[in-house]
């Protein structure tokens, strides 16, 4: 049940999604992440069930216009993992950026209306801008692991390095999957200096 953005959905449905563990997200970021060492922290608050009501929500913000959803999503990661963001003490929020045409197609990203929601309680900028995606990608949802990592590979420039030298940067995304596209993206930001990233997401299925 969708309600105004004040309160994105009802107690009762929220209630009903389920939160990742520490050992879920742990072995999620073991599996996805730590051979490369790119992304140095992995967050993400609730588990991927298809046919639940996180997908419900979910596709509602992608393709509908359900900007609030972002927004509360979140206004959750920011509260979940609170500690975890004061001791990484992040300089700038990023969304992981759509290209144009897929943008003009939709009209909007849906990352960044999450990203929306992490910086209204973390008070930090969104520097939406800071990178552009130049590839235009086909869907990485039919795609293994393997195929997704070449699908992306390449596909993001940062547009203004010098905004994210040695800076601690937090990648904010919808879903979760292989990780390809946040390792690419991380990957260019490094490249041009970053520091740290954390990688935060609304949801990640269990492979």
């Amino acid at each position: 049940m969708l309600l105004p953005e004040e309160e994105a959905i009802c107690s009762e449905c929220l209630s009903s999604l389920t939160k990742t563990t520490h050992v879920q997200a742990d072995k999620e970021y073991e599996r996805k992440f730590s051979s490369s060492k790119i992304i140095d922290e992995f967050h993400p608050l609730y588990i991927f069930e298809k046919g639940e009501i996180i997908q419900n929500l979910l596709h509602s913000l992608k393709y509908n216009n359900a900007f609030f959803v972002g927004k509360f999503f979140g206004k959750q990661i920011a509260k979940e993992f609170a500690g975890d963001f004061k001791i990484f003490n992040p300089d700038m929020i990023i969304p992981v950026p759509l290209h144009r045409l897929k943008k003009a197609e939709r009209g909007y990203n849906q990352s960044y209306w999450i990203a929306k929601g992490v910086a209204s309680e973390l008070r930090i900028e969104i520097a939406h801008k800071t990178v552009k995606r130049r590839k235009y990608t086909e869907s990485q949802t039919a795609f293994d692991k393997a195929e997704r990592s070449r699908n992306i590979s390449g596909a993001f420039r940062v547009a203004k390095p010098n905004s994210v030298k040695g800076k601690r940067i937090i990648i904010v995304d919808d879903v979760v999957t292989t990780g390809a596209t946040a390792s690419e993206l991380a990957a260019a930001l490094k490249n041009a200096g970053a520091d740290k990233i954390l990688l935060a997401s609304v949801a990640i299925p269990l492979l």
